[in-house]
Formats: C-alpha cells, structure tokens, sequence
C-alpha cells in the first residue's frame, strides 16, 4: 500500500512540473518528426518486411517438452470420448424411440379391439356356432331319410304288434341321463310316448319286444349347466379372462449401464461444475411376488463404476530446479444395491406383457479405490494458480475408504430412484424372459455426493434377463 502512495506521488510530481500550456511551435515540431519517420508502405517495402519477418521466425527454435506431446494426446482422447458419447447416447435414443412405439400399437390394440361377432359356445364340448349346429341337423335328418328300414326319429317309438327282429332300425333318443345297460330288454312304451302322428298309419301289428340281441341302443345325451345352455343361445360378447393367483417369481439379469457423472463446483481448486460419462454391467438376483396386474420386487446388484475426473495437475513444493506434480487420474468403487421395485402390468396378451417400473434402491459402496499420480519435474512451476509451498491440496478432498475398510456407513452409501418400461415374453408355464430400460437419479447421499469430489451419479440401465415361477 505505501509502494503504490509512493508512485502516485512521483507522477503527480511529474505532471506539475510540466507546463500549463504548451510552447510554441511544439505541435508543428511533432508533426515534422511524425512525417520524417513514417515508413514507406510501396508493395516492395511490404515484400521486404515479410521476407524478413519469416527469416527471423524460421530462425527461432523451440525446444520440445514433454508436456506438449501429453497435453496433445489428452485431447486426441477427449474428443474421441465424446465422438463415443454420441453414438451410443443416439442409439439409445433410437431404442426407447422402437420401444415407445412397440408399446403404443400394442397399447391401442388391446383397448380398441371389440370383437362383436365372437360367441362363446359349448356343444359337445367344442365351440360350435348355431348355424353350424342347425346344419348339423340338417344333414343328420337326411341321412335317415336315406337309410334303409325303420326310420325312428326323434323320440317316436314302433307301433304296437310290428316285429322289429329283422328290420335295420337306426335310432338317436336325446334322453338325459339314462343308462343303457347290455343285455336289458323293455318294452318301449315303457320308455317315451310316440308324438308324430305320422308314424301311427305307417306301423301296424303286433306288440313288440326288442329281443337280446337285437335291443336298440339308446345314446344319452350330456347335462349341460344351464350358463352352456345359455352360451348357445344368446351371443355373448366378452372375453374369457383367465383367473390369476398370486405368485412369487426369481430371477436373473444382466445390465449395460451407462453413468452420466455430475461433479459440482470444486471449492479447493475453484473449478466450475464438470459433467463426465462412463459405461459400465451389473449382474443382479431379484425375488417377486405379483398380486394380479401389481408386482412388488427386491433383491441384490452387483455393479463396479469406474470413471475419470477432470484432470487437475497440482504443483507444489518447489526447490532450486525441480518442483512436483499430482492429479486425480481415476476413481473405482464397487457398489452392492438393494432395490424395491413395483411394477404394474398394462396388459397381457399372447404371452406378451407391457408394464411400467417405479422404485428406488439403497447403494453401499463397499469398496474404493483412487489412482493417484505424482511425478518430479525439473524447471521453474509454469501455472502458480495452483501452486502450494507445503503440499498438495488434493489431501484436503474427503477420500470415501468403502464400507469393508471402514465398517461404517458415514460417506459409503447414496440413494437413487428408478423409472422405467419393460417388456415381458412368456417362453414357458413358469419360464419369462424380458428386456427393461430404466432411469436412475441420485436422490441423497450422507454429504453433497459420493468421493473425493461430491460426485453425483444418475444413470441409465438397458436390463435383460429371465424369471422362474416357484
């Protein structure tokens, strides 16, 4: 402070001992030397300036450094990351873009589909339209008019005094429950009356028995329920919906991962917030239990992240020609989830089914791991930002050490939600496979976020696998 007081007074000392007013002819004097010395600017002097220009550049050398080759080559890697980014992120978009619209038509399909010519009919146990039945008559009532013999039709029965021994008799009686036992002779009008009056002119004679071998077979007729009878007679337009129980499922699965890392602002280097992504699987094991078109699920994942920080070279500890660096390189954790999902199924159709995934997960990190580089450099520090005399500033980050090292929960866990869809195909009576991606976003955390720079993790997962009914 008494350096600049200083300065200030040896100018303000200066400008008072100059001249109110300035002397006469001075401006004219400073115009004659502006003139005497402004350079020629023909094109031959301009050829000459270049020529000269690029012989005293063409005769400076620059010594090469190591650090050029290396900050070249990060480059090279940084844009070729994120070249990587975009065509995965695009592919994925193209999938959930396939996804939505596979859901959409199967969707309106379902809900628009009102079958209106659909029965459901029961005649000898198979689904027989009442025209097909009608005809079904039809035909049957002419082929008796073909057969040769006594025509017995419908519940008439031979009149009185006719020997039947020797005729060919063909004979259909819809009598309801009534058991026809081998060997039994009755005489028919024990059985029914004869209605068609028909019949009464063509018959004439003796009473007649049926003997042993020659007893007329009587076919009987199956007892419907009375909501068959009615499923024959009156169109019924409905669906015949499968009653489920309540099951409990297992499962196995496989996920691509795709991490999208959000570090905030950096308060020991003073560095802006910075978004990095990374890929990485996860193998998980799930248990079920599904209540009709709801299923409530849980389990155990296994998943390893492994991402880069923003690269952050630190000098510190100068001495006479050499000096030292450290930065951050990479960040490993290995993370258990505890996941409590709820699934609802939109529908179910052809062994296919849509649903609509809901849940969140509790995170451990059980173990972490950092790699840490630091090198000796010779030379003079060229960046003293982020210079320190003592040490490295880096040790003043909260290293996460992982829940087997430390046995503590504090700063080794995090919670995230999940959002998502899915698709379900049925291969077996107890067997499912399904493919289901989802969203994950970082909800909270024993800090800001997880590691050394707070990082937040959301992330989005492309599940696959298969389910067993117990």
């Amino acid at each position: 402070m008494n350096k600049n007081k200083s300065f200030d007074f040896v100018i303000r000392k200066k400008l008072n001992e100059m001249p109110p007013t300035p002397s006469y002819g001075a401006w004219q004097t400073f115009q004659e030397k502006w003139v005497n010395k402004e350079p020629n600017t023909t094109p031959i002097s301009d050829q000459n300036f270049d020529k000269n220009i690029k012989t005293k550049v063409g005769s400076v050398l620059k010594s090469h450094q190591i650090q050029h080759w290396e900050k070249l080559k990060y480059r090279l890697e940084t844009i070729e990351t994120f070249r990587r980014k975009i065509y995965i992120n695009k592919l994925k978009e193209l999938i959930a873009v396939f996804l939505f619209v596979f859901t959409f038509f199967n969707v309106t399909n379902h809900f628009l589909m009102f079958p209106e010519n659909e029965h459901i009919q029961y005649a000898d146990n198979k689904s027989l339209s009442l025209e097909k039945i009608a005809q079904t008559k039809e035909k049957e009532e002419a082929a008796f008019d073909q057969k040769k013999g006594v025509p017995i039709k419908k519940s008439g029965l031979v009149k009185n005094n006719t020997n039947i021994s020797n005729r060919k008799l063909v004979a259909i009686a819809e009598i309801q429950k009534f058991k026809n036992l081998p060997g039994n002779t009755k005489n028919i009008h024990s059985v029914s009356k004869h209605t068609d009056e028909s019949y009464n002119s063509a018959f004439k004679g003796e009473v007649t028995k049926i003997d042993n071998g020659s007893t007329i077979p009587l076919i009987p007729a199956k007892v419907q329920d009375p909501y068959s009878v009615m499923a024959t007679i009156i169109p019924m337009n409905f669906a015949a919906s499968k009653k489920t129980n309540n099951v409990t499922r297992i499962g196995f699965y496989f996920s691509h991962v795709r991490n999208f890392i959000l570090t905030p602002f950096d308060k020991v280097y003073s560095i802006p917030r910075f978004e990095n992504s990374t890929s990485a699987q996860s193998y998980g094991f799930s248990v079920g239990r599904s209540f009709q078109k709801l299923e409530i699920e849980t389990g155990f994942e296994y998943t390893n992240l492994q991402y880069s920080p923003l690269l952050i070279k630190e000098t510190f500890g100068a001495a006479a020609d050499i000096y030292f660096e450290t930065s951050l390189r990479k960040i490993q954790f290995t993370i258990i989830k505890v996941p409590l999902r709820f699934k609802y199924f939109a529908f179910n159709k052809k062994g296919w089914s849509v649903y609509a995934m809901a849940g969140s997960s509790f995170n451990v990190i059980t173990e972490a791991g950092y790699e840490i580089e630091e090198s000796v450099v010779k030379g003079k520090p060229v960046n003293y930002n982020r210079f320190s005399d003592d040490g490295p500033r880096l040790e003043e980050k909260p290293f996460t050490t992982g829940f087997l090292d430390s046995g503590s929960l504090e700063g080794n866990y995090f919670i995230d939600l999940h959002l998502g869809i899915g698709i379900e195909k049925k291969i077996h009576s107890r067997l499912h496979v399904y493919a289901q991606p989802s969203y994950h976003s970082f909800l909270k955390s024993d800090g800001i976020g997880i590691g050394p720079n707070n990082d937040k993790v959301n992330s989005l997962h492309l599940q696959t696998g298969f389910k067993f009914t117990l």
